[in-house]
């Protein structure tokens, strides 16, 4: 939240169709609605993991709902989703690092947001491990099972050229931050 200037960019708007891939068991469309004050007309939470976090005690949406919002929950994860200018808003917040196919995912969340929605989108780039692992003359690993995906910097810049920037951090330890409009189709 912190890194997104408290939602600022978003203030008091109406978010519509809200699509958050890679929920979790916490949901940052919950903390944005909050911080935002926003509004919704509806909220889908994606998640491959999405039955196992129903069960857990702590999880937000476990009674259908993200305080008083009702959600619709999906199991799958973000390479198989095929929603089409489905969605107003889409969120996604470090996720590919998780994932099989990250630009697959990447592809399918850009292709769910309407022309003119709203993304709310940080992760992680990975050109300072890479530069690491091509001076090191040690044996590094080659990569972390648990985070398959190690996406450079230039994969971020293609996709976010075709956004208006309505909000913009970039951190090269920290990675991306970013809000921003969909220009086109």
């Amino acid at each position: 939240v912190k890194r997104f200037n408290g939602y600022a960019a978003l203030h008091g708007l109406d978010l519509g169709d809200v699509l958050e891939i890679g929920s979790g068991p916490f949901a940052q469309t919950l903390p944005l609605l909050r911080m935002a004050e926003a509004r919704t007309r509806s909220i889908t939470l994606v998640d491959p993991l999405m039955s196992n976090y129903v069960l857990m005690p702590r999880c937000r949406f476990k009674t259908g709902s993200l305080d008083s919002h009702p959600v619709q929950l999906v199991q799958s994860g973000g390479e198989d989703l095929d929603f089409d200018g489905t969605f107003d808003t889409v969120i996604m917040m470090n996720v590919l690092e998780h994932c099989l196919h990250g630009l697959r995912v990447l592809q399918n969340m850009h292709d769910a947001l309407k022309p003119g929605g709203r993304l709310i989108f940080s992760e992680r780039s990975y050109d300072q491990h890479w530069a690491n692992l091509w001076k090191s003359k040690e044996r590094l690993p080659f990569w972390d099972v648990g985070h398959p995906i190690s996406l450079r910097r230039a994969t971020f810049d293609m996709l976010l050229a075709h956004y208006t920037p309505l909000y913009e951090l970039s951190d090269p330890e920290d990675g991306y931050y970013f809000i921003g409009i969909k220009t086109g189709a």
